[in-house]
């Protein structure tokens, strides 16, 4: 596959800073089908991340704290505190 596309154009193109001009042809590279220049686009556009990323924030979302050490992880399990039983009021004004 010719590579007439330089790596600067494919950045400017994964970011949304090409011309339109260059968007057309870079498009058209890449729908004739040449696999090193979409892995390229694909690299710039999905930056690799690291597999315990969102580990941190998906434990607090669910109550759960990790901790990690090299490469194996703990699951480290808190007690939340009950929330309070609600007290019957007498004579409220709600009927």
């Amino acid at each position: 596959m010719d590579h007439q596309i330089s790596d600067e154009s494919l950045k400017r193109f994964a970011v949304g800073s090409a011309s339109r001009q260059e968007n057309r042809l870079i498009v058209a590279h890449l729908l004739r089908g040449c696999a090193v220049c979409a892995q390229k686009v694909r690299e710039s556009v999905r930056p690799e991340v690291p597999e315990d990323a969102y580990e941190p924030v998906l434990g607090r979302v669910t109550g759960e704290r990790t901790y990690r050490q090299d490469s194996w992880a703990k699951l480290l399990h808190f007690e939340r505190p009950q929330a309070p039983v609600p007290v019957p009021v007498r004579g409220s004004l709600a009927r």
